[in-house]
């Protein structure tokens, strides 16, 4: 019996256990019906196929893998991989919606499965501090499939930033005496998600030719990527760019971002991970503890926000979508709330007439 036949056994024997614990055989049935096939039919074929192709070097000694190599990066990917093929409920035309509850529903298996099995089994120390998963890593779970244009449908859940808390994450960055080299990769990587609107995907595709230091010019390819977009970079951020790629000595044909030198693999959210856990923290403990202000603090909220404010400059929603490389109705549904008060949808009107030629002629 391979590994993989192993833990699914111990975990459906740790099932029947949990069952016989429980006098409703209702939720017996429910249990058993919604935790074992997200593993047995998606985390278990997902890791097995991730060791074939990434770590050929685990193969056969699966255990060592769980041991040494098992990580935060794994649980993300494989319930992306989960969200990706799971048969939907609601199906769209372009098939890229899914629902949070869907990242919920493999998550709140995958914290069962780890519970009961791999925890006991494995060395996964490292991996407490992120429990309960649902709460911990749906944010760059989120992010993740941003990447891949996959939209979850329940944005209020996970709003856009709002300037205060904008305001705090420049603080954090400015106030600080010294900037290490990661800090300062990763202030480049936020202030460009704040100001264009541009996933971790795109981000990650940047190479050290796409920057232009002379013209202070990031060229970036539209969302259908047959076009050149070259967006001004405000000094701020091109003084960052170009001590970064100085001080690192970075030459064309290299990604921007990086975590490891000279890789040709586009970095993923993790990059930013840590930084953005000691911005939360901070803000936790200055400003605010509440969850749904805290679940804000994601590149997808950074996104959320930039859009926001390309809105209010009244950029056009099409070259907001050729930007962004989201689609139109992620761009509606960014519209600020209180636009559609009556009170303030007449403010916001008066100030966009007024800006119309044709106000000031008959003015």
């Amino acid at each position: 019996m391979c590994m993989f036949e192993q833990l699914l056994k111990e975990y459906e024997d740790k099932l029947r256990e949990e069952d016989k614990k429980n006098e409703n055989k209702r939720i017996k049935t429910a249990q058993y019906d919604f935790y074992l096939p997200k593993i047995r039919d998606y985390f278990i074929p997902f890791i097995r196929d991730f060791i074939q192709k990434n770590n050929v070097s685990y193969m056969g000694d699966e255990e060592r893998f769980f041991n040494e190599r098992f990580s935060r990066d794994e649980i993300i990917l494989a319930t992306v991989f989960y969200v990706e093929n799971c048969p939907q409920k609601r199906k769209t035309s372009d098939n890229k919606k899914r629902s949070i509850s869907t990242i919920l529903d493999f998550l709140n298996s995958f914290n069962n499965f780890f519970d009961l099995v791999l925890s006991v089994r494995f060395r996964m120390r490292h991996l407490y501090y992120l429990k309960p998963f649902q709460d911990k890593l749906i944010g760059e779970i989120r992010d993740k499939l941003h990447e891949k244009g996959i939209m979850i449908v329940d944005v209020t859940s996970y709003p856009a930033l709002q300037q205060k808390e904008v305001d705090f994450i420049i603080s954090f960055f400015e106030n600080k005496k010294k900037i290490t080299n990661a800090q300062r990769q990763v202030w480049i990587l936020f202030q460009m998600s704040l100001l264009y609107g541009i996933s971790m995907g795109t981000l990650g595709d940047i190479m050290v030719e796409d920057i232009d230091l002379e013209r202070r010019k990031l060229r970036i390819l539209n969302k259908d990527r047959t076009t050149n977009i070259f967006l001004e970079m405000p000094y701020e951020m091109y003084v960052l760019v170009k001590k970064h790629i100085d001080e690192n000595g970075l030459e064309k044909g290299q990604r921007f971002f990086y975590t490891q030198r000279k890789s040709e693999k586009p970095v993923q959210s993790s990059i930013y991970s840590y930084v953005m856990k000691v911005i939360v923290d901070e803000y936790k403990k200055k400003i605010s503890d509440d969850e749904v202000v805290l679940r804000r603090f994601t590149q997808y909220g950074m996104v959320r926000y930039a859009i926001i404010q390309m809105l209010n400059a009244n950029v056009n929603i099409a070259h907001i979508v050729d930007l962004t490389g989201v689609d139109v109705e992620f761009v509606m549904n960014c519209r600020d709330e209180d636009m559609y008060e009556s009170k303030n949808l007449s403010d916001y009107l008066n100030i966009k007439l007024r800006m119309i030629k044709t106000f000031t002629a008959f003015n």
